[in-house]
């Protein structure tokens, strides 16, 4: 797994330690300590200039890129990309040091689009407003150390053991049945966009764009699909 995050102003890395050729002593973990905000203005000669495709549009970019080492006691070796576009200054740091940085950008540029997903998935979709619990499962206290006991080892009957299990059963498949509800939403917004022109917005139209409902566009025009099928049903019932 590949991880792209973007680090803080105040975030510092570490140079290779040397090569000791010394047999005594702890050989060391770590070398120079290097402030990251500092390179913007040390290494502004370096950087170099690249379109890169950032939320789906080609823009230009000036950006530095350097191997070194991040953490603290166990010092791992990430690929730092100091970024500026439009002004502004941005650290992203990848755990796979042989990506490219276009690449880097390309897919730090999703992260807008999983957050959007998240939303609909919570707000439009009430994704995690699951309602199962049990007795026998008890809360977890944050303030623990690792020499108490754990919670869930004081189940010593098997049926609240089983309790907890189909607990925990019904929440994941709640989740479950919801993400198949969000991308059949997702797919219906697709193939019938245009069935949706005459039901109200809930985002404003692009005119340069296809205009391609939103999830909670498409979940409002279904509420009301119903509601007209089951009034065209009443009719026809008392025209009867």
């Amino acid at each position: 797994m590949t991880l792209i995050t973007k680090a803080k102003k105040s975030a510092v890395a570490y140079k290779k330690p040397p090569i000791s050729t010394e047999k005594r002593g702890r050989p060391k973990c770590k070398g120079v300590k290097i402030k990251l905000t500092t390179l913007f203005k040390t290494h502004k000669e370096v950087f170099s200039e690249m379109l890169a495709t950032i939320y789906g549009k080609e823009q230009s970019v000036s950006y530095y890129t350097l191997t070194a080492l991040w953490g603290q006691g166990l010092y791992h070796e990430l690929r730092f990309m100091l970024i500026i576009h439009n002004g502004s200054e941005s650290i992203l740091v990848s755990r796979d040091t042989s990506l490219s940085a276009e690449k880097i950008i390309t897919l730090y540029s999703y992260r807008f689009k999983i957050e959007r997903t998240f939303r609909a998935f919570n707000q439009t979709f009430a994704g995690f407003s699951y309602h199962f619990c049990t007795k026998f499962l008890k809360e977890l206290n944050c303030y623990s150390r690792k020499i108490d006991r754990p919670p869930l080892e004081s189940l010593t009957s098997e049926a609240e053991q089983q309790a907890v299990v189909q607990t925990f059963d019904a929440i994941e498949g709640f989740v479950q049945f919801v993400f198949i509800a969000h991308g059949l939403v997702q797919l219906l917004a697709l193939k019938f966009s245009k069935e949706c022109e005459g039901v109200l917005w809930l985002r404003t139209l692009r005119e340069t764009r296809e205009t391609i409902p939103s999830e909670a566009t498409a979940m409002h025009y279904l509420r009301q699909s119903v509601l007209w099928q089951s009034q065209k049903k009443q009719q026809s019932t008392y025209c009867i």
